[in-house]
């Protein structure tokens, strides 16, 4: 097989690996593919592109091939992902941290390695081509789904601090019990201002709900509502369906979730806080995804070194098997080397 022949089979495998990377990355970031399995055939992907990245600039000498692989691969995720203004100045760094490590690579193959050493020489460019690459992923979370996301405090955190903090609630929230339903606290709610408020029984303004609980004659409602038997409570809502339901949508706009009825307090406790921690990061949402694309970046950065360890070994194997293939010619040759005497 002709020497150019072989140069352009490998060009394309680069190419190709390339394009299958940018492709599963769009799946992994846009179509919902976001589990370890996928997480794992990412990181595949990203390791075969990186050793086909390397024998290709390792074995392919002629300019013009490296520099139509650097486009076909820098251009890819234009049409894969979109045009986008953050996309097209990570692809233009792409694209010129790719060149570099070229050049640090070629200089290690044709000037300081007497001693054909794959795995060492690969790793060389390998640097830059992960700069780039992480740039690229980091841009990628930033235009896609996946950094729409919402300011949210986990549950088990929630819980965590809501089972510390328990004595303190009970103490200042008396009319507050982490297990009593959403209906059973608006039949509370009803029956208490049926007796201080008898000609209107509409739920407080939002700053006033705290001062609702804390009133200790509303846990005495709280008690009636839970002990009394179903027959009276269902006879009740029914002579006040229209109150109720009015209470409990204006209830769901105070704490800005929707209430069906059976959710328990905490849990309703929980919706707020997130709701409330929802509504003041808003205006910082946009700094808050960048400084996620930052975290994302810096996370990536810093398994470079394995990385190059993954794709050295992994491109050294590839090699290996070309050679054996009879495709890659082992062979010695004569070099001049400049010394000074005396």
């Amino acid at each position: 097989m002709r020497k150019s022949i072989k140069e352009i089979i490998l060009s394309l495998v680069f190419v190709l690996a390339g394009f299958f990377s940018w492709y599963f990355l769009y799946l992994f970031f846009y179509n919902g593919f976001v589990n370890l399995r996928s997480l794992l055939l990412a990181a595949i992907f990203l390791i075969l592109f990186g050793a086909t990245y390397s024998i290709f600039l390792f074995l392919v000498k002629p300019k013009k091939f490296i520099f139509l692989g650097f486009v076909l691969v820098s251009i890819f995720p234009i049409f894969i992902f979109g045009n986008n203004l953050y996309l097209l100045i990570g692809i233009a760094l792409f694209f010129i941290l790719l060149f570099f490590g070229f050049l640090l690579l070629k200089r290690e193959r044709d000037l300081f390695s007497l001693k054909l050493r794959p795995m060492w020489i690969f790793r060389r460019g390998l640097g830059y081509f992960f700069l780039g690459l992480s740039l690229m992923l980091a841009l990628i979370f930033y235009v896609s789904p996946l950094s729409e996301f919402k300011m949210e405090i986990p549950r088990f955190w929630f819980d965590g601090i809501f089972d510390k903090l328990q004595p303190l609630i009970s103490s200042q929230l008396p009319g507050f019990d982490q297990e009593m339903t959403a209906d059973e606290f608006l039949t509370a709610q009803y029956l208490f201002l049926s007796k201080v408020q008898p000609k209107g029984q509409k739920i407080p303004e939002s700053a006033d709900f705290f001062e609702f609980l804390r009133n200790p004659a509303f846990a005495e409602s709280l008690k009636i509502a839970q002990n009394s038997n179903q027959k009276y409570l269902e006879n009740l809502i029914v002579r006040n369906k229209k109150v109720l339901e009015e209470n409990k949508k204006e209830f769901s706009e105070i704490l800005g979730v929707g209430i069906e009825g059976e959710e328990k307090m905490k849990d309703i406790l929980y919706y707020w806080v997130n709701n409330k921690v929802l509504t003041i990061s808003k205006p910082y949402q946009e700094y808050i995804s960048l400084g996620f694309v930052l975290a994302v970046f810096l996370a990536l950065q810093a398994l470079n070194l394995p990385y190059k360890w993954f794709v050295g070994f992994f491109g050294w194997f590839l090699f290996k098997l070309l050679v054996l293939a009879g495709v890659v010619k082992i062979q010695k040759e004569m070099v001049e080397k400049e010394t000074a005497t005396l």
